[in-house]
């Protein structure tokens, strides 16, 4: 299953950017030029928090002030396709056969959960507090594995900061074409969604095992606590886990060389690192 493609971000009342807001057109390939402070860096953090529906600090409400009436709010606008369409109330039908989901994120306060919803184009509205479902793809955490997921390279950040970015930048493009491999193009499914299909069936399977077990134990829990407290009993809940599974194709099998041209390479790592392994080998010599 492919991942959703983000075309647009609207940006408002987040660090930087003020209620006029910011609208960002996305293609393969974006590139944001502007001087020192004109918010190069506020877009890139605007994609980083509701890409991993993070809590918000204080330095990301516009003018680190945090008004009730201009709390930060985005929105990523998405183009999908059959495979990886929600459900048909946040799809809105394109002349190409494709279909234009959007969704919305805001903060009331410092540290808390950003409250997601999307915009159901049967009722023509954003979806509010009182309505049937609220927002595409369910909980966050199925969401975010919809999305492309963020990695920033920063200019000063120290060496092995950036070689993690970069590598996990290279895993997440090699893993989205290895999710894609069918043994036959005409499967309906690729071969990891059929692995990961049969990992849920295990995992309802599971659940009946476990069941029974658990019955078990909560007869003799009770059977002990009604001796302790009478008339009081314990109830284990168990409900169906909606946790997405995810497969690790690759580890940590990369690493990155930096060399001149015909040169010896050398990882990329910062000095001090280097350091401190040429001083731990020669303590583990004394």
């Amino acid at each position: 299953m492919s991942n959703p493609k983000i075309t647009k971000l609207i940006i408002k009342n987040f660090g930087c950017i003020g209620p006029q807001g910011v609208s960002i057109d996305i293609d393969k390939i974006v590139v944001l030029v502007g001087a020192n402070n004109a918010g190069k860096s506020t877009i890139l953090r605007a994609f980083e928090v509701v890409a991993d529906c993070l809590k918000l600090e204080q330095d990301d409400f516009h003018n680190r002030q945090v008004v009730a009436d201009n709390f930060p709010d985005i929105e990523i606008h998405s183009i999908v396709t059959q495979d990886n369409k929600p459900g048909d109330e946040w799809c809105q039908l394109l002349p190409d056969g494709t279909w234009l989901i959007k969704e919305k994120w805001t903060w009331n306060g410092i540290g808390t959960e950003p409250k997601r919803v999307g915009f159901n184009v049967k009722i023509d509205r954003w979806a509010q507090t009182g309505d049937k479902e609220l927002m595409p793809w369910g909980t966050n955490n199925v969401a975010k594995s919809r999305r492309p997921k963020p990695h920033r390279v920063n200019t000063f950040d120290n060496p092995e900061v950036q070689a993690k970015a970069i590598t996990s930048l290279l895993k997440s493009l090699l893993e989205n074409d290895i999710k894609n491999i069918k043994t036959n193009e005409t499967d309906e499914l690729s071969r990891y969604d059929a692995i990961v299909s049969s990992l849920k069936e295990l995992r309802a399977d599971s659940k009946k095992i476990q069941q029974a077990g658990i019955a078990d134990i909560q007869t003799q829990a009770n059977l002990i606590l009604e001796q302790i407290f009478p008339n009081y009993t314990m109830k284990v809940i168990a409900p169906e886990s909606t946790a997405p599974i995810a497969i690790d194709l690759l580890g940590e099998e990369f690493g990155l060389e930096v060399g001149a041209t015909g040169g010896l390479p050398f990882l990329w790592r910062s000095k001090a690192a280097e350091r401190s392994e040429l001083l731990s080998g020669q303590f583990s010599n004394c």
